[in-house]
């Protein structure tokens, strides 16, 4: 079972990530000219020393096996900086779940007792007693009127069962530079405490 990380502790494997990538690119910028300038040495003492070659060869040799490696490892964790960036809004959408669900709870336990109080009443009055219709925002506003707080707390769940699968989807669809300019959203709004994150 894959733990599911907090927002907050993404972010910080995207840094320490982006880190990692940004130390990997200077490296190779220092060993391709390190390489190249050894190269060039090399071939000058060449043509004085000609006996040094097998040690020049090694040299060589260990300074494009060390530039290899630090390729090969640049590619990884930009590779593994996608993925965590990807998590990045795979977490905040396991956050909206869990608020959706926590909503639900408080909704679900509003409606037991509400429906005990309106039986209640209607063994009282000898009547029902229920709230009116709510027709949506595209009616004439006849019938409309304020939901309840239990309808209101659904219809906060329903939106952020919604904005987690939009995040979802956009983990699974967009591309790493998409998503990159999401992380940077989703971190900006959390730090700022933000409900809503915009997908698009």
């Amino acid at each position: 079972m894959t733990e599911t990380k907090s927002v907050a502790q993404a972010v910080a494997d995207v840094d320490r990530l982006q880190a990692a990538v940004e130390k990997w690119q200077a490296d190779e910028v220092t060993k391709t000219a390190e390489l190249e300038a050894f190269e060039a040495s090399a071939a000058a003492r060449l043509v004085d020393d000609p006996d040094a070659a097998e040690e020049l060869t090694d040299e060589a040799a260990r300074l494009r096996a060390g530039l290899a490696l630090t390729k090969r490892t640049r590619a990884t964790a930009e590779e593994q900086l996608a993925e965590a960036r990807r998590g990045v809004v795979l977490a905040r959408a396991a956050e909206l779940r869990a608020q959706a669900a926590a909503l639900t709870a408080e909704a679900d336990q509003r409606q037991a007792k509400t429906d005990k109080l309106v039986a209640e009443l209607h063994e009282f009055e000898g009547c029902l007693f229920e709230p009116r219709m709510d027709f949506g925002s595209g009616s004439s506003g006849l019938g409309v009127r304020d939901l309840t707080k239990t309808q209101r707390l659904r219809r906060q769940a329903d939106a952020r069962r919604q904005q987690a699968e939009e995040l979802e989807r956009f983990a699974a669809e967009r591309t790493s530079e998409q998503i990159a300019a999401k992380v940077a959203q989703v971190r900006s709004q959390a730090a700022a405490g933000a409900e809503r994150v915009a997908v698009g």
